[in-house]
């Protein structure tokens, strides 16, 4: 029989009249990865924290390694078991301390032994690469360093639960995909279950199990391939000839277009490929379309449409802006072509701070009218 180390049960939880989690119901399993993604404004924060033992809750249950928690008192007996990161980068850490002092001091207050501490240290700091940067304070690292530093000092104590809130949001792509490996391998290794949330709907791939949120509200629960399945339709991209016109014109039919340079991306909810072409062509009229291809909708595009059909709310946007530009083409450093078009124009740029070198020769231009990332 499978061990479960959180049960909710119709949880509320308000802020004076503003609710802010809505009579939810949840199991996670022991060893499980098990997201909660959203928006901001959904409602998870409230919910990891109420978990955590750190915020009260109005009505319903809850119980964390079968401990009925509903007081301080109660809450008090799950932490020696928890680690918990609250959102923001480095909001658990100390600005002064360096690296290592920051562990030291999460350990102490957990009471892990000198040769744990020195054992796990090692073992954190090699695998999160922060080894070299020891004696580095916590207010000169990273966004990416600050999030590893805060998992170490999270994991230091090795319990049972860990929950994370929001811990990718503001770090760079690669320290994302570090920080998901490094977890990953973790938990694989100590059999620890965790409870992390994010908006990015990308990282659904990452859990065992997730809930989308939305407004208090639990709307799917699953594994990512079940709830992936629950929308059946088409996801179309498109490049026409006038993309502004074309935008125009789509709006009026689509709640949500995602504009990728040139490429307009939107989902049809249960249409086929043939259908959607044909229903395309005929809302663009004369508008010529250059290229166009069809793909399974995405969680993002499964959300928006869960919103749309349970709350029936109209124009719930998502807009997502890329370059189309391949950075690889130009791997060399050269000087902008000058242009009284130009909105920015930089030139050389570097910055250090101490020793180290945070902007190296950097040199772009960006014209009036563009999206630059």
């Amino acid at each position: 029989m499978t061990e479960n180390i959180i049960r909710i049960s119709d949880l509320t939880k308000s802020y004076k009249k503003t609710p802010a989690v809505k009579g939810v119901d949840l199991n996670v399993q022991k060893g499980e990865i098990f997201g909660l993604i959203g928006p901001d404004g959904a409602g998870k924060s409230s919910l990891m924290k109420i978990v955590a033992g750190v915020l009260t809750y109005d009505s319903g249950g809850l119980e964390v390694f079968s401990h009925i928690v509903n007081s301080e008192k109660s809450a008090e007996k799950i932490k020696k078991d928890l680690g918990f990161m609250p959102q923001g980068l480095g909001l658990n850490l100390y600005p002064e301390l360096s690296i290592e002092e920051n562990i030291n001091f999460f350990a102490r207050l957990r009471l892990v032994s000198d040769n744990d501490l020195e054992k796990r240290k090692r073992q954190l700091l090699e695998m999160t690469r922060l080894d070299k940067f020891k004696s580095r304070p916590m207010k000169n690292l990273s966004g990416g360093m600050k999030q590893k530093l805060g998992l170490i000092c999270s994991l230091i104590h090795e319990p049972k639960l860990i929950i994370l809130d929001e811990p990718t949001t503001g770090v760079d792509p690669v320290s994302r995909r570090d920080f998901w490996a490094i977890l990953g391998n973790l938990l694989w290794e100590k059999g620890i279950t965790a409870l992390v949330s994010t908006a990015y709907m990308e990282e659904a791939s990452r859990f065992h199990r997730i809930s989308l949120m939305h407004e208090g509200n639990f709307i799917a629960t699953g594994n990512p391939e079940e709830i992936n399945r629950l929308v059946k339709g088409t996801m179309v991209s498109i490049m026409p000839e006038k993309e502004i016109q074309a935008f125009s014109k789509l709006k009026q039919h689509f709640h949500s277009i995602q504009t990728m340079g040139r490429w307009l991306r939107f989902f049809l909810p249960g249409e086929t490929e043939k259908s959607a072409e044909k229903r395309i062509s005929r809302i663009l009229g004369d508008l010529k379309i250059l290229r166009m291809y069809f793909q399974e909708p995405e969680l993002e595009d499964i959300f928006i449409e869960f919103v749309k059909e349970t709350e029936q709310h109209a124009n719930q946007e998502s807009f997502e802006l890329k370059t189309d530009t391949d950075p690889a083409e130009d791997s060399g450093i050269q000087k902008p072509e000058i242009s009284e078009n130009a909105a920015i124009e930089a030139f050389s740029l570097t910055k250090d701070f101490g020793d180290f070198r945070a902007v190296d020769n950097v040199s772009f231009s960006v014209p009036y009218g563009e999206i630059f990332g």
